[in-house]
């Protein structure tokens, strides 16, 4: 799915998690960089689908993926965010 707010869900619930790497930065900001590498490019379908089938014929991949993207979902925590806020907000 190509949305920050889905992928941060999956994130949280250990699924593993492949995007498209949108020129926003959405996903490569989501994507620490042990897993960048499963970005794809936009418009890129056998890449992305290449990348699809890796995740679901290897479980040893598929954990690694869930575990990466677990971990770097607790930066986007809303407690981590509102700090980062008040911290900007008090040195401003």
């Amino acid at each position: 799915h190509s949305t920050s707010r889905r992928q941060r869900q999956m994130c949280i619930r250990d699924r593993p998690c492949i995007s498209t790497d949108c020129p926003c930065g959405g996903p490569r900001m989501l994507f620490p960089e042990s897993i960048r590498e499963y970005l794809v490019p936009v418009g890129d379908s056998d890449t992305l689908s290449k990348r699809m089938l890796a995740v679901l014929t290897d479980s040893q991949k598929a954990t690694f993926l869930a575990q990466e993207c677990k971990k770097a979902s607790f930066e986007f925590e809303s407690c981590r965010v509102f700090d980062k806020w008040e911290l900007l907000f008090r040195n401003t």
